[in-house]
């Protein structure tokens, strides 16, 4: 449980949880039109919508991916007494 409570503390929290509530409304809609054996409205405004947040939250992870990568490398050009180790 830290680990979760660690992981949505952090910039990459926000997007994951997203994508995963994504995740499950997409799974949900999926099913609900499977069930009742009608053509699936993957066109409808509500999947709209959420694949266009599903779109954000990935650019929102590759951003904050990028970023932490970054500052790692900036990190490991600083001459030893300026890492604050």
């Amino acid at each position: 449980m830290d680990k979760v409570q660690r992981v949505l503390g952090s910039e990459i929290g926000f997007p994951v949880l997203i994508l995963l509530m994504n995740a499950s409304g997409l799974t949900v809609m999926g099913l609900a039109n499977y069930a009742r054996e009608a053509a699936p409205a993957w066109h409808g405004p509500m999947t709209l919508f959420l694949l266009m947040m599903s779109g954000l939250a990935l650019r929102d992870l590759i951003r904050a991916r990028r970023t932490r990568r970054v500052l790692a490398e900036r990190v490991r050009r600083l001459p030893l007494k300026d890492r604050g180790a």
